[in-house]
């Protein structure tokens, strides 16, 4: 299990808009999504940025379960698509 950073800027909340979170597992990771989805108000605009294999599309499954309230498994990474093969 590895140790994945997130920093992530909300504008316009509180006095500190800007805060890092460490996590240091793959559920650890999603726990943080979920907690950061059901605080995300109608409309919101968040960006992520990270290097391949830091955690991204883990974080994101989980902030969509946290925003829809169900399961997000079949939230996939961009990446690995890129990635495909066909012959």
């Amino acid at each position: 299990s590895g140790l994945y950073a997130f920093r992530f800027t909300m504008a316009g909340v509180g006095d500190s808009p800007q805060q890092t979170y460490l996590s240091h597992s793959s559920a650890e990771t999603r726990a943080l999504g979920i907690a950061f989805g059901k605080q995300l108000q109608p409309n919101s605009l968040v960006c992520f940025f990270g290097d391949l294999g830091a955690g991204k599309t883990t974080f994101i499954q989980g902030v969509t379960e946290g925003v829809l309230g169900t399961d997000a498994s079949e939230v996939n990474s961009p990446t690995f698509t890129y990635l495909n093969i066909y012959h």
